[in-house]
């Protein structure tokens, strides 16, 4: 029973210090159109150039967003496939975001 109960107060108390982490200033803006999508990192709500973007679909490759915070992903192979953006703020906290894109 004492197991139990202190299982069950480690439980309460992870709980409670993961909701108290801040949530990151960074995001992920996808807009998906058939085979592409244009991607956009947000801080704060404003664009960032030059954060590394891991993207998983066709294997894994990163890119590097440019003046404007965005970069184009493609899916040229001649079937659908779900994409996985990646991001890591300061913090080392994963940003994901997961679209589908149709094939070419």
């Amino acid at each position: 029973m004492r197991t139990v109960l202190k299982a069950i107060a480690l439980t309460a108390l992870t709980s409670t210090i993961a909701f108290a982490m801040p949530a990151s200033d960074y995001s992920i803006r996808v807009k998906a159109d058939r085979n592409h999508a244009d991607v956009t990192v947000l801080k704060d709500g404003a664009p960032v150039s030059g954060v590394p973007v891991k993207v998983v679909g066709n294997g894994t490759k990163t890119y590097v967003t440019g003046s404007k915070g965005t970069f184009m992903a493609a899916n040229l192979f001649d079937n659908g496939r779900s994409f996985t953006f990646e991001v890591k703020d300061e913090n080392g906290q994963v940003i994901r975001e997961q679209r589908y894109l149709s094939s070419f």
